[in-house]
């Protein structure tokens, strides 16, 4: 679920998939920590885009070192935090059942929040497991300092 087009998007294209990339491992480690605690939900990631930095890769700009802010959704409290972003009662439901239906195990669902505009991307079948995320996050817990 794709928002409309940010003035981001308009200057620098597609800068969720860039940040997802680059921020991989604390990503799937919020997750794991967020099932464990909370059951199935979604990673919610509030990303200032006016502390971003930019670098250039073969003439496409990239999306690099922005701070953000992590909540994880637990299912039970998901239909009132996306009304609060002004999804539909429809979108919600196909939210609710792809929450009952994806693996913690294997996926993540993220909830990418910039300038107040929602974007939804489920990770699916990941080569890296929100468990080895999780993993690897503690053992060098002193590099990654999530936020």
């Amino acid at each position: 679920m794709r928002s409309r087009n940010s003035e981001w998007q308009g200057n620098f294209g597609y800068w969720q998939q860039d940040f997802i990339h680059e921020n991989m491992l604390v990503i799937g480690y919020y997750a794991w920590q967020g099932f464990m605690e909370f059951g199935r939900g979604i990673v919610s990631l509030q990303v200032d885009l006016n502390t971003a930095k930019m670098r250039t890769n073969g003439g496409d700009r990239e999306l690099i070192n922005s701070q953000f802010n992590y909540r994880f959704i637990g299912r039970k409290e998901l239909s009132s935090q996306m009304q609060e972003y002004n999804f539909d009662p429809e979108s919600i439901e196909q939210l609710l059942f792809v929450i009952d239906n994806y693996d913690p195990q294997q996926d993540i669902i993220v909830l990418l929040i910039a300038n107040n505009h929602p974007e939804i991307n489920l990770l699916r079948d990941l080569k890296i497991s929100p468990q080895e995320c999780d993993r690897q996050v503690r053992r060098r817990w002193a590099e990654f300092q999530p936020c």
